[in-house]
């Protein structure tokens, strides 16, 4: 099996932390009149890192596991059997944030900032995780948005000031996976009104929707 290389910054504050660490993605849809954007975030312990992501790597043959992909491949049963999988690799504490998309948030910057926020925020007051791992995009400006984000909330005294966030593609973390699993599952539910893809995880998952 191809094992992707993390990165050794990640790996190094992995070692360095007793708390879990969170790992988080997002789904949007900016067209049409319903407009809105979904963040999830799947926590790990952080004594069950390498071996939950072994487990991902295994399932789909050390590629990288993307909802959407498989989707458009029409590997249905490849998506059910990775979300059971992902229900038994979180620790009964995964977060789906849920927010509308106004007209004016052309590209959806205003809802994200509040998703993330919002994540941060109660994951950290909730379970104490102080290290977040976030999907990159693809400008760094726009990774540079989301850690002024939580700037902002260390600034407000709403997080700890040891709180570290990161930005890593999935090739280079593979446990992204369990947050894009998450997402997608969730938009399922929420934007084409099937919830069967969600239901393996609904029991454990959390869902927030910010008005």
């Amino acid at each position: 099996m191809n094992v992707p290389q993390v990165p050794s910054g990640l790996r190094d504050i992995y070692a360095a932390t007793e708390h879990p660490v969170v790992f988080i993605d997002e789904s949007y849809q900016l067209s049409g009149r319903n407009r809105y954007y979904i963040m999830a975030a799947a926590m790990v312990d952080a004594d069950l890192i390498v071996t939950s992501r072994r487990a991902l790597l295994e399932y789909y043959g050390g590629s990288v596991l993307h909802a959407s992909a498989m989707y458009q491949a029409a590997e249905l049963e490849s998506i059910r059997g990775a979300t059971r999988l992902v229900a038994g690799q979180t620790d009964a504490t995964d977060l789906v944030v849920y927010a509308p998309v106004s007209a004016s948030d052309q590209h959806a910057e205003v809802a994200r900032e509040r998703c993330l926020q919002y994540l941060v925020g109660r994951m950290f007051s909730d379970f104490e995780a102080s290290t977040y791992v976030i999907d990159a995009r693809p400008l760094e400006a726009e990774n540079e948005a989301d850690r002024r984000s939580v700037r902002d909330l260390r600034r407000r005294g709403d997080i700890g000031r040891d709180v570290t966030v990161l930005h890593a593609k999935p090739s280079q973390e593979p446990l992204l996976a369990l947050a894009d699993v998450v997402a997608w599952t969730y938009r399922q539910q929420h934007g084409r009104n099937d919830p069967t893809w969600f239901e393996p995880l609904r029991e454990h998952t959390h869902i927030a929707r910010l008005p």
